[in-house]
């Protein structure tokens, strides 16, 4: 995978500054990951621009590239990203709630765990993109494309189970109509993960060895690599301690004398 160049946001408001009628505003291949998109003049540049294309005639129009960009964990709440392309995109875990995407072009992107709730994606294009854990609650997907593969409703029904949640989502009517199917599988998908989760954390014990055993093994190891590792410390350390040791037992016993002579 080729590195891709970031972008700062004093060079992303250079570009968005100095745009004309029917220019392409090239945002490819870039690293948003050093934008904060939450600040308030970005947002309203972006807005603004793409509100403007949709009312241009299409010989004036604006659009704005950001294929195969990054702009993983952005926030682009209520963006206007209508119309903008931004094929091949990575948009891990990125958060669109309320954003309009209208008629945007989102083919072969990695969109895993991004945020759609409440999104409007009207005519918007998801052609062999990754949606595994992405959040459609809310979300319109209407007259969306690329969701629902032609030759089998099983492998819609999979590639859709792959979403974290279709909860309240405006489906396309072919989809629709497997609504009940794909939330099963979102449900069973849901479960899986999270016994997977709990396996990785969780480390056996096997039945034959007791925890006071991998207790006693464990300090047994760390003490011989201490050793090891450290021996003239160690010698050293237990030298002064025998030599502690007598010493207390010499005065005890000295101590025992004197009571018995008095």
């Amino acid at each position: 995978m080729s590195i891709l160049k970031e972008i700062s946001e004093e060079e992303f408001m250079e570009v968005m500054n100095n745009i004309s009628a029917g220019q392409i505003i090239d945002l490819t291949s870039r690293d948003f990951r050093r934008i904060e998109m939450r600040d308030e003049k970005i947002k309203s540049k972006f807005n603004y621009i793409t509100k403007e294309a949709a009312n241009s005639p299409p010989d004036r129009s604006i659009y704005i590239d950001m294929t195969n960009s990054n702009i993983s964990r952005r926030d682009f709440s209520n963006f206007d990203l209508s119309h903008v392309i931004m094929t091949g995109i990575v948009a891990e875990c990125t958060i669109f709630t309320g954003s309009n995407l209208s008629d945007t072009k989102i083919d072969e992107a990695d969109l895993k765990y991004a945020d759609f709730r409440h999104t409007k994606l009207d005519f918007t294009k998801f052609h062999n993109s990754d949606i595994t854990g992405v959040n459609f609650t809310g979300a319109d997907l209407t007259h969306s494309y690329g969701l629902k593969f032609s030759d089998a409703d099983e492998k819609t029904i999979r590639r859709l189970g792959q979403a974290s949640s279709i909860k309240g989502a405006k489906l396309p009517s072919d989809i629709e109509a497997m609504r009940v199917e794909i939330e099963d599988e979102i449900r069973i998908n849901s479960k899986r993960k999270r016994v997977t989760a709990k396996a990785v954390i969780t480390r056996p014990i096997p039945e034959t060895i007791s925890n006071k055993d991998i207790t006693k093994q464990a300090f047994s190891e760390i003490f011989t690599s201490f050793k090891n590792n450290y021996s003239k410390t160690f010698n050293f350390l237990n030298e002064k301690v025998d030599t502690f040791f007598k010493k207390r037992k010499s005065q005890k016993e000295e101590k025992q004398k004197e009571e018995e002579n008095s």
